[in-house]
């Protein structure tokens, strides 16, 4: 049997750094529950020492993307019950405060579970992933089914703020219509597109050059890291638009200053980096009605577009834009309908957005007075970032826009120049 010592060396190499300790079990087979971080990572995990050396044979680990003590309880009520485990292995165990309902055994392997010695059937460190009830069903039916949920979705940490990923709620009928249904298929031919694109003209490496990939939870942030916040999203807008330097160089900075402003003033954008910055903020849209809330939505995209605009040209107060813009207001509500899937808070910034910008000084120059029009192009077609709820990270989600929205602009640009934009 491992020693004590030995299990500490391998949640070292395997997690992190040991940060608090306490006595656990029962009378009989009595162990101690560890709390780790990881180094580099926002992981908090609890797991068990000593518990394989009872009647339960194997080490239990659970990482959480925070530290919350049912997490912890439910690790340790496990490891009392000494149930017969192994990868692949449903617990039905309710965890209060959250949505989830049992535990499920994942398998050895990356990010998984993992041996404890090098014997013929050697005892294991069990990574536990929590479900929720649906999920949990689909887990009793078909493990390896459900695994591929989670991966994909990148929630094989526990969340407790995340929504079940296999009881979907059905799309309601404005996203079912022929215009929906357009707007999607526009959506995918881009993506397409974009993908060609990289493929073709994406930047090439060179031997002596390493690319430095970042794990899917590295894009999660602790709780209030504005720092870190600010450290992703010029990357991200820095890394999309790296494909299209051979662009003249005026033309990629207003790219770039397009992709800022979307990530920093669009509606579905903002309420990412909220959710990116604390997992409590859950995800909501305004009513798409023409009410109170409706209004005052509407007038705090177009006061945030006003100051994000105005942070990049110091000839343009925010006031004289925030003027510019409610006039644009104006002309949004007169064409806002409520039977459509896009809010109204959304196509008002769509509509927003090029009036404001209709407006420079600096856009009239030659090699730049087309740039509006692409503007209005592209924040049309992105008047909805996401179509369809995306349970990914919301940085990670945010690192795709930035690339597809650049992707666009280039595609209206090169549009434009054959005549082909109308305007």
């Amino acid at each position: 049997m491992l020693n004590e010592q030995k299990i500490r060396a391998l949640y070292s190499e395997h997690i992190g750094t040991i940060k608090a300790e306490r006595a656990a079990g029962t009378v009989d087979a009595p162990f101690v529950l560890l709390e780790i971080e990881a180094v580099d990572d926002v992981v908090h995990t609890y797991a068990t020492l000593g518990a394989s050396e009872g009647p339960l044979k194997h080490e239990l680990v659970l990482d959480a993307l925070e530290p919350f003590a049912p997490y912890g309880d439910a690790v340790d009520t496990v490891a009392r019950a000494a149930p017969a485990l192994g990868p692949g292995v449903v617990i039905p165990r309710a965890i209060p405060g959250t949505p989830f309902t049992a535990l499920l055994c994942l398998p050895v392997g990356a990010g998984g579970s993992f041996a404890l010695g090098k014997a013929a059937a050697p005892s294991h460190a069990l990574r536990l992933a929590p479900l929720t009830a649906a999920e949990q069903a689909l887990a009793e039916r078909a493990p390896d089914r459900v695994l591929d949920v989670l991966r994909a979705a990148f929630a094989l940490h526990a969340d407790r703020y995340r929504a079940c990923l296999v009881d979907l709620p059905s799309p309601p009928p404005s996203a079912r219509t022929d215009v929906a249904l357009q707007r999607r298929r526009a959506r995918a031919a881009l993506l397409s597109l974009q993908a060609d694109v990289m493929r073709k003209h994406g930047p090439r490496k060179r031997g002596s050059e390493t690319t430095i990939k970042r794990r899917p939870h590295t894009m999660r942030l602790r709780v209030g890291s504005h720092s870190a916040l600010i450290y992703h999203l010029p990357e991200f807008i820095h890394e999309a638009l790296t494909p299209y330097v051979r662009h003249p160089a005026p033309v990629v900075y207003f790219f770039a200053e397009f992709v800022y402003v979307t990530l920093a003033t669009h509606p579905d954008a903002v309420r990412m980096i909220e959710r990116a910055a604390d997992p409590r903020n859950l995800p909501g849209r305004t009513a798409g009605d023409m009410g109170h809330a409706a209004a005052a939505a509407s007038h705090k995209v177009t006061a945030a577009l006003a100051v994000a605009i105005a942070r990049c040209h110091a000839a343009d107060s925010d006031s004289t834009l925030l003027a510019r813009g409610l006039g644009a207001v104006q002309d949004a509500l007169s064409t806002f309908d409520p039977t459509d899937e896009i809010p109204v808070e959304n196509h008002v910034w769509a509509t927003v957005l090029p009036a404001m910008y209709e407006g420079l000084d600096e856009l009239k120059a030659p090699a730049l007075r087309g740039l509006p029009r692409v503007f209005r192009r592209v924040a049309q077609n992105e008047a909805m970032l996401e179509y369809e709820p995306d349970p990914r990270p919301p940085l990670m989600r945010l690192e795709e826009i930035a690339a597809r929205i650049a992707t666009a602009l280039v595609i209206a640009y090169a549009a434009g120049l054959r005549g082909q934009l109308p305007g």
